[in-house]
C-alpha cells in the first residue's frame, strides 16, 4: 500500500501540541488561514518542535518541503497576526 493510500485510510487527527486538524484526505486545517498540507505544517510548526507527541514530526514521511510551504506573512491579515501573537503571549504567562 502506498503512503498516500495509508494517509487517506487513516482517521482524522488533532495534534495535542498545536491543535491543527488533519482530515482523512491529509488536508491540514490551521487555526488561521487557508488549509494546507502536511509539508506546510512541518515547515511552519513541526520542524521547530522536539516533542514526541507531534503527529507530523517525521520529515522522512513527507514530500519535499518547498519555499511555498514556509510561513508567508502576506497570507495572514494584521488582525489575525495580532490574535495569534496574543494567544502565544497568554499561553506563556
Amino acid at each position: 500500500m502506498s503512503l498516500d493510500a495509508k494517509r487517506v485510510s487513516s482517521p482524522c487527527q488533532t495534534c495535542s501540541l498545536c491543535g491543527v486538524r488533519i482530515d482523512q484526505k491529509d488536508t491540514v486545517h490551521f487555526s488561521f488561514g487557508k488549509p494546507g498540507s502536511r509539508e506546510r505544517l512541518y515547515a511552519r510548526v513541526c520542524s521547530h518542535v522536539s516533542d514526541r507527541r507531534c503527529i507530523n514530526a517525521d520529515e522522512n514521511r513527507l514530500r519535499p518541503i518547498t519555499a511555498d510551504d514556509h510561513y508567508g506573512f502576506e497570507e495572514v491579515s494584521a488582525e489575525q497576526m495580532e490574535e495569534m501573537l496574543a494567544g502565544v503571549s497568554s499561553s506563556r504567562g
